[in-house]
């Protein structure tokens, strides 16, 4: 039987995960503000994306720790694998990247790629 809490963050994570891969198919969406041209976006991107993946390393460990071992019961040793934390520092890292990228006034769009007649 699987960990409780092993359960519970993957189950969130899949249910924050899911709107992003029901939309993937349906638009390309892009940082925009008025005014700033796509290099200064790309530049503060690539900043905030190295401030979050540092920050989410430091907030989560990459290690996980050592296992539990536990006695089930009918008394035998059971070894239980804590969860792997990648989903969730993966989570982390784009809710800070959202943070820094609306902190400086970029709002996330649809990328209109009709083509032009």
């Amino acid at each position: 039987m699987l960990n409780r809490t092993f359960m519970r963050t993957f189950l969130r994570a899949v249910l924050l995960a899911l709107p992003l891969f029901a939309t993937a198919g349906c638009a390309t969406y892009e940082w925009h503000k008025d005014g700033a041209d796509t290099g200064a976006a790309r530049a503060l991107l690539d900043s905030c994306s190295l401030k979050a993946r540092s920050e989410a390393a430091r907030r989560i460990q990459a290690t996980p720790p050592a296992p539990n071992i536990a006695v089930d019961r009918e008394g035998r040793t059971v070894i239980l694998q804590p969860p792997d934390r990648d989903g969730e520092r993966f989570l982390l890292e784009q809710d800070l990247i959202r943070r820094c990228m609306t902190g400086a006034g970029y709002t996330l769009q649809p990328v209109d790629r009709k083509p032009s007649r």
